[in-house]
């Protein structure tokens, strides 16, 4: 046994000790005050640096303080460093120098990166000293969890979140030239459309008159198409609009579609443009260089796992990566505004004697024998960042979803109606709105304020505006790169419902068509951000906007 192995388990052997004799937590480390979540978050009371993701904290020795990942001293090879960890990998031998500030070390961390992953240090250089921390006290009614995250890939844009818009954000990256890497949570992609069943995507184009302008064009036009190739276009949806040829490509207000046909659209368009998937990985953190975003830590069944990027685009949703970063965002109206969750379900066997939309989707037309419809089902409010009010959300509405569907089945003629499918989980609409360099405000919507940073339009109606739909009078409000760079962080852009706008903009640019206009925006903008070494928040707008009209993206230039 090595004198670094007897270490470790005499210091695990004293920390059981102490856990049996005393249970409750040790008191607080008064140093640092350094409090842990997953991975260490604290603040070094003598630079002020503050981190969320990895460790911080100050080698006594050198001085040097870091924030976003540990600072050690390897005691084998008096190597001391800031900003990666530095250590020694007690099975393998192998040490780690990451990219650390100090005498000894010479490589940036670009060239750190590339060599972790070529060499397999990757477990010894995202590390927070585990043999260090084990026994050092945590905060009353805290964990303080000491882990070793290998890195297990790096890639020039890298996309949290596989809905709507990221699918697109990732087909435009990939499009634009850069290596791509697209993280899901659930099996398949699609987000709300797919594991929320909500299978009709709004807003390619204004719903009342004036609506001459398809709003939505480009990549996300391409997947419409996909979507038609493989007849998964539904002809039957309850929103009244002008009638388009979508067959032709000349895309309406409102398409309909079925939700197995969507997941395989996103997955053929992906592998033909080459991005890489990961599914089953729920991204729970950014990994950070200071104020800059360097990559994703996510979780899965293979376990804890860093991955690497130049650039990330948030598109989970919740402003989840942003968030966990450090950037401000915003929270629900104050006057009441908040969007509820919903809850959609499929019936099958609906009769052809039953015409109309019957409250929903229909998929296979008024004429099909025992068709299926999906609807919307019972609704739930609170927050849908708290996983206690989502779980009360799921049991309640799923009970009161069953006991609906049996009392349908109790008319005449809705006798063979049966409860085909529920949503995966309860469709969330408004959490968070992350700060950004730019607030779309509700009279820049109202009014339609023109931005010369334009990089998408949303032309969905309001549907939740102060209790009522309100229809735009202009064919769509603009949405300028700026709402998409988070204030206070580097390396991350935004797509999605999690853009920076006011509440009453928020209801109309969540929809999933403009969705995919800002995702095909983030796209493009990460890809160029990557490949030219600048901030997102420093890239040349005119450039970006050159690249999406040349992807035939709609900007009224």
């Amino acid at each position: 046994m090595s004198r670094r192995q007897r270490e470790h388990e005499e210091g695990q052997a004293k920390l059981t000790k102490s856990l049996s004799k005393n249970p409750s937590p040790p008191a607080p480390l008064p140093a640092s005050g350094a409090r842990g979540e997953g991975v260490a978050i604290g603040r070094d009371p003598a630079s002020g640096a503050r981190g969320e993701g990895v460790a911080i904290g100050r080698d006594p020795a050198s001085g040097a303080r870091g924030e976003s990942f540990a600072i050690g001293r390897d005691p084998a090879s008096g190597v001391r460093g800031e900003s990666f960890a530095i250590g020694r990998d007690p099975a393998s031998g192998a040490r780690g120098e990451g990219f650390s500030v100090g005498s000894k070390c010479g490589i940036d961390r670009r060239q750190f990166l590339d060599a972790a992953i070529g060499t397999g240090l990757a477990a010894a250089a995202v590390s927070a000293c585990a043999a260090e921390t084990a026994e050092k006290a945590t905060q009353p009614g805290t964990y303080r969890e000491t882990l070793e995250t290998p890195l297990v890939g790096r890639h020039q844009v890298v996309v949290a979140g596989g809905g709507p818009s990221g699918v697109i954000a990732a087909l435009a990256a990939a499009r634009s030239g850069a290596d791509t890497l697209l993280i899901e949570r659930y099996a398949f992609l699609g987000g709300n459309g797919t594991a929320g069943l909500m299978t009709c995507y709004n807003g390619f184009r204004n719903q009342r008159p004036p609506e001459a302008l398809q709003t939505v064009k480009g990549i996300p036009a391409e997947y419409i198409a996909e979507l038609v190739r493989l007849g998964g276009v539904t002809d039957v949806d309850p929103y009244p609009h002008a009638k388009h040829d979508v067959r032709a490509g000349d895309l309406p207000y409102c398409i309909g579609f079925d939700a197995e046909a969507a997941k395989i659209a996103a997955l053929n368009l992906l592998a033909k443009e080459g991005v890489k998937l990961r599914l089953h990985s729920w991204v729970v953190g950014p990994m950070m260089d200071g104020v800059r975003v360097v990559g994703v830590v996510v979780e899965s069944k293979s376990g804890r796992q860093a991955i690497a990027a130049d650039v990330v685009v948030d598109a989970t949703g919740d402003g989840d990566v942003a968030a966990r970063a450090g950037a401000p965002f915003m929270g629900p109206a104050s006057q009441g505004d908040r969007m509820g969750m919903s809850l959609m379900y499929q019936v099958g066997g609906v009769p052809a004697s039953i015409e109309g939309t019957f409250g929903g989707i229909r998929i296979g037309g008024h004429h099909a024998e025992h068709g299926r419809v999906v609807r919307w089902g019972p609704g739930f409010g609170g927050d849908g960042l708290d996983v206690e009010n989502l779980t009360r959300a799921e049991v309640e509405t799923r009970r009161k979803l069953w006991e609906d569907v049996q009392a349908l089945r109790k008319k005449p003629g809705h006798e063979s109606i049966y409860l085909a499918l529920t949503a995966t989980g309860i469709g969330v609409r408004e959490t968070r709105r992350i700060l950004g360099e730019y607030v779309v405000t509700e009279q820049d919507a109202i009014r339609s304020t023109r931005f010369p940073d334009v990089v998408a339009i949303s032309s969905n109606p309001m549907p939740s505006y102060h209790g009522t739909r309100f229809f735009f009078e202009h064919e769509g409000f603009e949405i300028p790169y700026r709402s998409l760079l988070p204030k206070k962080i580097d390396g991350l852009v935004l797509t999605g419902r999690c853009i920076s706008c006011e509440q009453a903009p928020f209801q109309s640019a969540r929809s999933m068509a403009p969705a995919m206009a800002v995702g095909h925006g983030s796209g493009c903008a990460a890809a160029l951000a990557a490949k030219e070494r600048v901030e997102p928040r420093n890239l040349n707008v005119q450039a970006l906007q050159k690249l999406l009209v040349s992807q035939k993206a709609e900007l009224r230039m």
